[in-house]
């Protein structure tokens, strides 16, 4: 944001056992200063979910999301100078963390790293949005990826769309805006006789 540099990580113990997810934040002009640095934080167990991916090129209002399940997403937020971060659920498509093995020519599963948290989110000037893939469901016989885009207005629904093909899988999705407020994405492609590759 103007004012801070947002982080966001899941956190295990020595043992290497999950033991929740953390979002803080440290002032962007203490940075610069070279002084102390102080942070604020919020934890897993005040806001739930964990593997929290925050919005690229976020301004005064940082938002993240987590999946509450294959019907419903949590998007949060945090504005700058306040220290409440607040929630909302949306209802979702229904989408499938059941993903299929989508081997290339040479045999190789690519596809096989795939879970279900959020691996694409962005802001530009007018809304925000967040990006994962799903496994094969209904109409949809490969993996694909989800998009979902909200107004900054008022956080409402633009739409859910899917970036899908039934000839090979769409994974790893990532996004950004660029000045203009234009959104890119990129994500892996591939399976069957396609090895994979980026577009």
């Amino acid at each position: 944001s103007p004012e801070n540099f947002y982080f966001a990580s899941n956190v295990f113990n020595a043992s290497s056992q999950y033991v929740g997810a953390v979002v803080w934040r440290s002032s962007i002009a203490a940075m610069a200063a070279g002084g102390s640095l102080g942070f604020q934080y919020v934890t897993s167990p005040q806001i739930g979910g964990s593997s929290y991916r925050l919005t690229q090129n976020a301004g005064a209002r940082m938002y993240w999301a987590y999946h509450e399940s294959t019907t419903a997403l949590r998007t949060l937020w945090w504005d700058d100078g306040v220290n409440t971060v607040f929630f909302e659920s949306k209802p979702m498509a229904a989408w499938s963390f059941n993903y299929a093995a989508d081997p290339g020519p040479d045999g190789r599963d690519w596809t096989g790293r795939a879970d279900s948290r959020i691996l694409g989110a962005y802001q530009s000037l007018t809304e925000f949005g967040f990006l994962w893939h799903s496994g094969p469901i209904g109409g949809q016989t490969r993996n694909f990826v989800r998009l979902a885009r909200f107004s900054l207005a008022d956080r409402s629904m633009i739409e859910e769309r899917s970036l899908w093909n039934n000839g090979l899988s769409f994974m790893y999705p990532a996004a950004a805006t660029n000045a203009a407020g234009h959104l890119g994405i990129s994500c892996a492609l591939g399976g069957g006789p396609y090895f994979p590759s980026s577009v």
